[in-house]
This record gives structure tokens, sequence and C-alpha cells, in this order.
């Protein structure tokens, strides 16, 4: 016959000793309330040592099981071990210790108390009187009560009888929660089937919320959340209001946290009027032409004449006829004689600028461009100062330039920039040009034209946040590499995660509140309705560990005993549910603590359980050439 436990030793030995009580004899008995005290005093030791001594226990009991099983003798009992540290201190106390009850109110307060201690140190996260009673007293009581029955109509089962009521005692309070767990429990455990389906760990959550910001919430995490919210917030109850509200208020903020994250980028402007303040500018450098002309000196074109007269023997076509006009205009009016008047030269270059302006003609471009720096240089000779006009002009012409540039930076159509060109025009416009002096303004005048267009975007897509982020974020990285090139690495980076995260934000909303009907948000609209939700044992594991799952069993029998309050608790979970679901890292946090509250047998605890049982294996394997004498 197997050993029996420790729990079952102790039962028989008091079930004797009462017996032995009833046959000497009875004694003269003292107050009830005595007895009663000083059986939960002798209780309370027993507990303790008991539960002291269980590494001991454990020991000898596998030495027993191992022995029985393989026919290796057991080794001598181990002296730390409940029962000898109880005889020990039975012996030292003269047997105060192990006080035997005169009254069934002191059986029932001696067994009670001994089950206190293990109560108290092994009860989990609730309070020391909670745990005492729940744990220790209630089962204790029904531990008793039960020995007690079984001792008048059967007595060989007594000790069996004791460990069946300390266990049905146990259950009592943990077995009501597992029928009917709180709303917090169904709720976080909503929490943890979504995080599943969604391949998400808790500390994979945390770290999608903090990307996700402030304005982040758990319902935004994946399409299992954004299912449950979306059921929640379509189903009647409190929840509903929860969901939406709390959606609503988030989308009534989007504009304002995208164009915080815009207006970081510079100040917003008006292209057009831009172009006027740069026009206006352009017109006041002009009236330096002015005095600059008025002091310059004749101009001999000799050379140049000549050199266009040979270029236009040589040419044909429109090339031919770009070059005479350019000859044309070196000339006296309606004479063959070169104009000497500076004005005249200066006439000439506006006019060549004029037709530069409108030519597609390569090969005309370049002879006109030729003949324009050649009448630059005898403009730069006959007036020296007008190069400093010039410069100032030209760079105020590149900043209009710049300007369309920046606007058309995130197209993309085929003449929009590649990044690679960007990055060098970037580079390239920032060297001032001729005699103008510091860097050129065109960078930053790119930079406006880009800002412009981007305030546009937003603008004219106001309620579609998923258009932002098309026409800005672009297709592939091109539009993110161009962002970094004019803004920097750093805002550019702010910008496209304020406008992802505001994606996803408007994504769940329209998904929860929306007109579509997916199958996800169906499903769960289904099973949060007002019928219970149908998860599996694995997935209550999940939730909560080794008693999650045994809640979880329960749970399938409490459906079925329990069908007329479960419309109630699905509203109560619903609506913890809805709060949970717009809420942030404190859902993670309780998330983490529900798990480690199902898995108490964890860590250092269980580490050195098993430990012990592999020391005392490997100590049993070494004696099993030997022969020990059997313990009687």
């Amino acid at each position: 016959m197997a050993e029996m436990t420790i729990e079952q030793q102790q039962a028989l030995a008091l079930a004797q000793a009462r017996r032995k009580r009833a046959e000497a004899g009875a004694s003269p008995r003292q107050s009830t309330g005595m007895d009663m005290l000083k059986s939960a005093g002798s209780g309370l030791v027993q507990g303790a040592v008991d539960l002291i001594g269980l590494p001991g226990t454990i020991s000898n009991a596998f030495d027993n099981s191992f022995s029985a099983i393989t026919g290796v003798p057991k080794p001598p009992p181990n002296l730390l071990s409940g029962e000898e540290m109880r005889k020990g201190l039975s012996y030292l106390t003269d047997g105060a210790t192990e006080y035997k009850p005169e009254t069934t109110a002191g059986e029932y307060s001696q067994t009670a108390a001994s089950f206190i201690p293990g109560a108290v140190a092994l009860g989990g996260s609730g309070s020391v009187a909670g745990n005492a009673v729940k744990l220790g007293v209630v089962p204790g009581v029904a531990s008793e009560g039960a020995g007690q029955l079984a001792e008048k109509y059967a007595p060989s089962l007594e000790p069996y009888a004791r460990f069946a009521g300390a266990l049905a005692g146990g259950m009592i309070p943990a077995g009501l929660r597992s029928i009917i767990p709180s709303a917090d429990e169904a709720a976080l455990a909503e929490i943890a089937k979504a995080a599943k389906s969604d391949n998400f760990s808790p500390d994979a959550m945390r770290a999608r919320l903090q990307e996700l910001g402030a304005e982040g919430m758990v319902a935004d995490l994946g399409p299992n959340f954004q299912g449950q919210t979306g059921a929640l917030a379509n189903i009647p109850g409190p929840n509903n209001q929860t969901i939406r509200t709390a959606l609503n208020e988030r989308n009534a903020g989007a504009n304002a946290r995208l164009g915080q994250a815009i207006d970081d980028l510079g100040p917003n402007v008006t292209p057009s009027r831009i172009e006027e303040g740069i026009g206006a500018s352009q017109r006041t450098v002009a009236r330096e032409y002015g005095p600059v002309m008025a002091n310059a000196r004749a101009v001999n074109s000799e050379v140049l004449a000549n050199r266009l007269e040979a270029a236009i023997a040589n040419t044909r076509g429109p090339e031919q006829q770009a070059i005479q006009r350019v000859r044309g205009y070196l000339d006296i009016p309606g004479t063959n004689v070169l104009d000497p008047n500076p004005q005249a030269i200066f006439a000439t270059r506006q006019a060549i600028d004029g037709i530069l302006k409108g030519e597609q003609n390569p090969q005309v471009i370049r002879q006109l461009t030729m003949a324009r720096q050649e009448v630059d240089d005898l403009l730069a000779q006959a007036a020296p100062g007008i190069k400093d006009v010039d410069a100032q002009y030209a760079e105020l012409a590149r900043q209009g330039e710049a300007l369309g540039e920046g606007q058309r930076a995130l197209d993309s159509g085929r003449t929009a920039p590649r990044p690679d060109e960007l990055a060098d025009r970037l580079t390239e416009g920032a060297i001032p040009q001729g005699t103008a002096v510091g860097p050129s303004a065109v960078p930053f005048r790119i930079s406006q034209g880009a800002r412009a267009e981007i305030d546009r975007i937003v603008g004219t897509n106001k309620n579609d946040i998923a258009a932002m982020d098309r026409l800005i974020r672009g297709e592939g990285d091109w539009n993110r590499a161009k962002l970094e090139s004019i803004f920097g690495p750093s805002k550019a980076e702010q910008l496209l995660r304020v406008l992802g995260n505001e994606k996803s934000f408007a994504d769940t909303r329209n998904f929860a509140i929306g007109n579509s009907l997916t199958a996800n948000r169906l499903q769960y609209q289904k099973a949060y309705g007002g019928a219970d939700s149908r998860m599996t044992i694995p997935e209550y594991y999940g939730a909560g560990g080794v008693l999650g799952a045994a809640r979880g069993a329960a749970v399938k029998l409490g459906e079925k005993l329990l069908s007329g309050v479960t419309g109630a608790r699905s509203e109560a979970r619903n609506s913890r549910l809805a709060e949970m679901l717009t809420g942030r890292e404190e859902v993670v946090d309780a998330l983490i603590q529900a798990q480690l509250r199902g898995n108490r047998l964890a860590g250092p605890a269980k580490s050195a359980l098993v430990q012990a049982l592999l020391d005392q294996r490997r100590r049993l394997e070494g004696q099993s050439g030997t022969t020990q004498p059997s313990r009687q």
C-alpha cells in the first residue's frame, strides 16, 4: 500500500488519540474555552513546524515512494522533516505542542489553527487576515467536520475524508471566484486573449504604447484589440459611451497635434506672398542700375561683333537666326555702325535673357549663353559696380525658383526630384553666386516651399488622415529622405511619427464606430452582446497562469450552473474592458500582475523544490549499492 501523506498521517494520529482517550475513560475536563485556547495554540505550532519541515517531509515521502518502486532500502528519516521536528519540540515542551483536545470545539480549533501558518505564508497577494480565514480557518473547519463525520460512520475513511474536507474548504472562496470571476479578471482575460491573437507580449504592448505617445490606447495595438473596441462601441451599455467618448475626444485633437508637429518644421507661409516680396525686392534692386549706368564708360564691341559674324557664316537654321538677332542688337538702330553707348549693351543683355527664357533648342541656348557672357564682360568693364547689383538681383531670382522647387519636392510624378538630386541642390544652393557674400537663401526658400506644401496637403485633407499620410509620406522611403534633407532627421522623424500615430488613431476610430462591419468586429460583438465569452483553457492560462487554467475549467461549469447571472456579469466585464481598451501602460501592469498571481510556485521557491528532489534522487541512487536497515 502506498505511503500516506503527512496530512493523512496527522489525521490518523488524531483519530487514534481520540479513540485511546475514549477507551481510557473520561478524565476531569477543563473549560471549553481553555481547551479551545490550548488546542489553537498547539495547532498553530504544529502547522508552523510542518511548514518549516516541508522540504524534509517531501524528502521522506520521496524516499518511501522510491524505495517501494525500486526496492532500494530506505535511508534514515530526515531529522528536519515536519514529523521529526514536531517530536523534538514535543520533548522540549513536555508535550505541550502536541496537546490533545478534550472537547469537540477544541478539536475544531486545533485543526483550523494548524492550517493558518501555511495559508499566511503561501496565500499569495491577499491580506494576512484574509488569507488566514479563507485559506486557513475555512479549510481547517471543513477538514475537521468531514473527519468527525467519517469517524462516526466510516472510521477507516477518516484520513481521506479530512483531506477531501480540507480541499473542498479551500476551494469554497476560490471556487466562487472561479465560477464567477470579477469584472477585472474577466476583462483582463479578454485583453490577454487579444494580445495572444495579435502576437503581443506585455513588454511589446508597453513598447508600442510608448511609441504611440500620450494619446495611444490599448485599442490601437492590433486588429483583435480593435475588434474588441468596435464590438463594445456598438452594443448597449456604459461601455458604448466609454469607447465613443474616448475615441471622439482624441479625434477632436488630431489636427492640433499634427499642426504642432508641422509648426516645428518652421513658420507657416503663403507662397504667393513670398513671391510678391521677392518681386518687390527685385524691383528695388533694379533701381540701383540707374546710378551705376549713369557713370558707365563707352563700349567697344568690335571683337564680339566679329566673332558673331564668323559664327553666322558657319551655322544654319534657328542657331544662325539667333546669332543674327544678337549681332543686330550691337548696331545703332537703322545703321551698320556699332553702338558705343553702354545702355545699348545693357539692353542687349536684357534682350538675350528674354530670348533664353522661352528657348528649348539646346544649340540655340548654347550660342545665346556664350553671347550673353561676352556682353556681360563688356558691361562689367564699362560699369564696374554693375556686378554687385547683378549678384543681388540674381540671388533674389534664385530664391524665387527655390520656393517653387520646395513646393514640388514631395511630388510623386516623373518631374519630382530624386532624394540625391534634392540633397545636391540644397548643398549647392547655399553657395553664393557672383560677387555675393555669405551663404545663399536658396535652402531656406526650399524649406519654406516644402513647409507650405505640407500645410496645403493638411488643409485640403483635414478630415482624412490617411490621405495626409499618403501624400506626405509617399510610397517607399523617398519622401522620408527628402524631408530629412530639407528639415533635418529629427524634425522629419517627429513629423512622420506623429502622422503615423494619428493614422493609427483614425483607423481605430473608423474601425470601431464606422459603418463597415468586419468579421473581426462581428465576432467580438457576438461574444460581448450578452453571452459570456467562450475562452479556451489555454487562453485562461495565458491570462492567469496555473490558477487561471483552473479558473477556466470552473468557468465552463459555472456557465451552465449560473446562466441566470451571466447577463449582469457580461455587462460588468464589458464596462471594465472598455476602460482597459481606452487605457495605457496601467493595463499592461495589471495583466502582468494577474499572470504572476496565477503562478505562485515560481522563482526561488520552485527552483528550491526541484533541486531538493533532484539532490535526494542522486543521494538515493548513490546508496543503491549498499544495504540499509529498513525504517520500522
